[in-house]
């Protein structure tokens, strides 16, 4: 841990700053949607450095953006870049947000590269606290947090993008693209649960009796396949139903274990999940049922993605194109 610094303060005194943004926001940055930053008042020095600071309920400092370039225009104009280079928010969030300014400032990223555990602020700056707009951070605390940015990356062993969503959503068809056009390792939960205990055949019904058992058995493989420093495309769930076809939200901890460092959400409507899985399994699962577990799948995994501070994304069954840029930009963070 590093020692707590004073050099945080609101006077200009290098070329790095820290802000603070919510964390839906990162989400968007280290997913490649945002490529730009807006802020009604900026510093009055170039800045080349942004430390990234993530509000409630992250409060961490997340990662570190190289600077390209900074565009001070009119709120019309900053509309016009945000739909060329990736603003990240709609046209009417932008207009709210400027409103009463004639111009604005846009912040356009360069590079991003993310804590692979973020960091107590508390741990670099003594009596911390979370900037309204930005403050400067002097260049001995920037160049700390840069030494402990890259030791975390040197210590990472491979990365495991949890791509989750109920059973016949379409999970597998994504990866398997994926991971064949980019050399990429993929397998199911469910794979490597039965790798790991010896079984040749699954439960058609897809219901876990013991779900404790099965996730020790998850994380005991997936550690293996970390150690070996492969990205891993682990295409599994974030609720199952129980022994009592309950849905049933899965232990943060276990997410945690894993190691995960992003994750993609791949939804669809529970009528077309019911018809493919009456094809595939000769499962006639209740579309009520599948509704209910596909909603507590997404909102736990949102949750979770917002308690680990890793960027998750949210797509739809069959967008190819979407889901093989979100994993591109989740596997190139590191």
């Amino acid at each position: 841990m590093t020692s707590p610094s004073r050099e945080f303060s609101t006077m200009a005194s290098s070329e790095a700053v820290l802000i603070s943004i919510h964390p839906e926001h990162a989400q968007k940055i280290f997913l490649g949607e945002k490529r730009l930053e807006f802020r009604r008042v900026w510093a009055s020095r170039q800045v080349s450095s942004v430390v990234i600071y993530v509000t409630a309920p992250t409060r961490k400092i997340v990662g570190i953006a190289y600077v390209k370039e900074v565009h001070r225009a009119s709120p019309t104009a900053l509309w016009n870049l945000a739909k060329e280079v990736g603003g990240g928010l709609s046209r009417e969030q932008l207009y709210g947000y400027f409103k009463g300014k004639k111009t604005g400032y846009a912040i356009e990223f360069e590079q991003v590269l993310r804590f692979p555990h973020p960091v107590d602020p508390h741990d670099f700056f003594q009596n911390f606290r979370a900037p309204q707009s930005f403050a400067y951070v002097a260049s001995s605390l920037l160049a700390s947090l840069e030494d402990e940015l890259a030791n975390q990356r040197a210590l990472l062993k491979g990365q495991v993008l949890f791509v989750g969503g109920v059973h016949g959503v379409g999970k597998t068809t994504l990866c398997e693209s994926y991971a064949r056009i980019h050399g990429v390792l993929h397998k199911s939960a469910g794979q490597l649960i039965k790798e790991a205990r010896g079984l040749a055949s699954a439960d058609p019904t897809k219901a876990v009796s013991d779900i404790n058992e099965n996730q020790k058995l998850l994380i005991d493989e997936v550690k293996r396949i970390r150690a070996s420093g492969r990205i891993l495309l682990l295409d599994g769930h974030f609720a199952v139903f129980d022994a009592f076809y309950r849905p049933t939200p899965l232990a943060i901890a276990v997410f945690s274990e894993l190691g995960i460092t992003g994750v993609i959400l791949i939804v669809d409507k529970p009528e077309a999940i019911a018809a493919r899985l009456s094809i595939r399994d000769e499962n006639r699962t209740q579309v009520g049922k599948i509704a209910a577990l596909q909603k507590l799948e997404l909102l736990h995994g949102q949750h979770i993605a917002q308690s680990l501070c890793i960027p998750c994304a949210k797509l739809i069954f069959g967008d190819t194109e979407s889901f093989n840029a979100a994993a591109q930009a989740l596997t190139s963070q590191f």
